[in-house]
């Protein structure tokens, strides 16, 4: 197999600034600029099987039926034009305005520019005259910010319905064709986020100890997201502007000295408490997510936070014929099968009884950094965690399936056997329809809180100052990543879909984050 990628990208900026000071205590700074950028990638495949033996070093050299070659080339650009103004009065009284419009290549000809405008102002109160009244007070500045950005990270030509190849019958011959591969949107646009901003900056006693908070409230329209369409349209999802959400909450962090002298020590906290609510999804409010019973873990719906898990509520198994008889059920279900809480009360047991069972945003993050010193010995130790939240724990949709397929978890041992071996209670039956019928759903036996405190980084190290002539120092050191994790749950760090706001926190079997041990030396000449 032979592959050849070329990507060529460029960007030509143009700025022009201008500086002044008038009246002594008035300093103005304005910049204008326009910016253009693209990248174009060009890619050839040629690939070749079925080859007599290993000494034929070119592809031509196979069989001409088993030959193949393929190319494609993808293109995006996009244009900027832009302007700011900085100005303060005597250093103390602080303003900053800026305008930005973008054109770009992703969207349709009607929808390709946006306006992004910003203005920010600060106060540093310590620079008044009043500022030695302030006792211990050393730094105290107040600010705030307005601001709309802009988001066209979809990839390129969605907005075009894309064409592939494909063959056809035709009077009793297979014709080749041109069919469409991609619905396209003629009308994305830009997903724009418009923003406030509060915040304040303190330091006590001389710096020794540092504050700086922020409130922020934002709101996100446009969101583009590849939005579910019937299958009887012939495709699975179409790109589109589908809705806005409100985003807030605070930010924290906190700088101290504790120690100083021959023995230093410094602590770095912050603390991030995030929230957010849909506000709409498209023209009538239509969900995103939940539709299929089972590896459709999510759900966005209008007036709850993005993102959460959706699924049956887990009530056990029918440990008895009797009690699979005279109590709500599924067309598939039997005696030591899982069952499912009837909530919305009719008797039998449907997809209308699925309901949010877990939220994958936290309470609130934190991470908390320990610098240590002492003569020519440092340690740090670099902490983070969550408080609040849950993981899905998608591997136990594969590994409680019980056909024979998979591993699976040790608890299987205790599953429902008959009514004189009735188990634990918690894993059904082997029979058909406990495995692919009930059991498999999306459920919240499957939801774990996500409470856990990880200690990213511990490194130890040694400085020996100008140990010989020619080198100024020299360092070694040993350090531990992923040293220790505190958590009921095994990885409570992983998901899925990274990211992704709307598939955030699940649990597939992905690779546990190792724990490394690392030693170096670091030489200064």
């Amino acid at each position: 197999k032979y592959n050849t990628n070329s990507d060529i990208s460029w960007v030509w900026e143009n700025n022009v600034t201008y500086a002044t000071t008038f009246a002594q205590d008035h300093n103005v700074e304005l910049l204008a600029g326009y910016s253009s950028q693209r990248y174009t990638r060009e890619s050839n495949t040629a690939s070749g099987n079925n080859f007599e033996d290993n000494l034929i070093p070119w592809i031509s050299g196979g069989p001409p039926q088993f030959r193949s070659a393929n190319s494609g080339a993808t293109q995006w650009s996009l244009l900027g034009e832009y302007a700011r103004l900085n100005y303060n009065y005597k250093g103390k009284y602080l303003l900053n305005a800026a305008m930005r419009r973008d054109g770009s290549s992703r969207f349709g000809a009607n929808n390709r520019w946006g306006s992004f405008p910003s203005l920010s102002l600060g106060w540093i109160v310590t620079e008044e005259n009043f500022a030695n009244e302030l006792g211990a007070l050393s730094y105290l500045k107040l600010r705030a910010g307005y601001g709309v950005t802009g988001n066209f990270n979809i990839g390129n030509y969605t907005q075009y319905p894309n064409v592939g190849s494909g063959n056809y019958p035709l009077n009793q011959t297979i014709q080749i064709g041109r069919p469409i591969t991609s619905l396209g949107n003629s009308l994305l646009t830009w997903e724009t986020t418009k923003g406030i901003n509060v915040g304040i900056d303190m330091a006590f006693f001389n710096g020794r100890i540092s504050l700086n908070a922020d409130y922020y409230n934002k709101t996100t329209d446009g969101l583009l997201y590849d939005l579910e369409v019937p299958a009887s349209s012939g495709f699975n999802t179409i790109k589109s502007n589908v809705g806005k959400f409100k985003l807030w909450g605070y930010e924290l962090a906190v700088s101290t000295i504790n120690l100083k002298g021959n023995l230093t020590w410094t602590t770095d906290i912050n603390v991030s408490i995030n929230r957010n609510k849909v506000l709409q999804l498209g023209a009538n409010n239509t969900p995103i997510g939940g539709i299929k019973e089972q590896l459709d873990t999510w759900r966005t719906e209008v007036g709850k936070p993005i993102g959460q898990f959706w699924g049956y509520v887990f009530d056990g198994i029918y440990m008895t014929q009797q009690e699979y008889e005279t109590q709500p059920h599924g067309t598939t279900s039997m005696a030591g099968t899982v069952r499912w809480k009837d909530l919305n009360k009719d008797g039998v047991i449907t997809a209308d009884d699925r309901t949010f069972i877990g939220d994958p945003n936290p309470r609130f993050i934190f991470g908390i950094n320990n610098s240590f010193s002492y003569k020519q010995f440092d340690l740090g130790i670099v902490a983070s965690g969550a408080v609040g939240g849950d993981i899905f724990d998608g591997k136990a949709e594969w590994l409680e399936l019980i056909d024979g397929l998979f591993n699976t978890y040790s608890d299987v041992q205790y599953r429902w056997r008959s009514e004189q071996d009735p188990g634990a209670g918690i894993i059904p039956r082997t029979a058909p329809a406990s495995t692919t019928g009930q059991h498999r759903k999306d459920n919240s036996r499957y939801v774990y809180k996500n409470n856990y405190l990880t200690v990213k980084n511990i490194t130890l190290g040694y400085t020996y100052s100008r140990p010989v002539q020619g080198i100024s120092s020299i360092r070694a050191f040993l350090s531990i990543q992923q040293a220790f994790v505190l958590s009921k749950y095994g990885n409570p760090e992983i998901s899925v879909n990274g990211l992704n706001g709307l598939k955030e926190g699940k649990d597939a079997a992905a690779y546990p984050i190792p724990r490394v041990f690392s030693v170096g030396l670091n030489v200064n000449f």
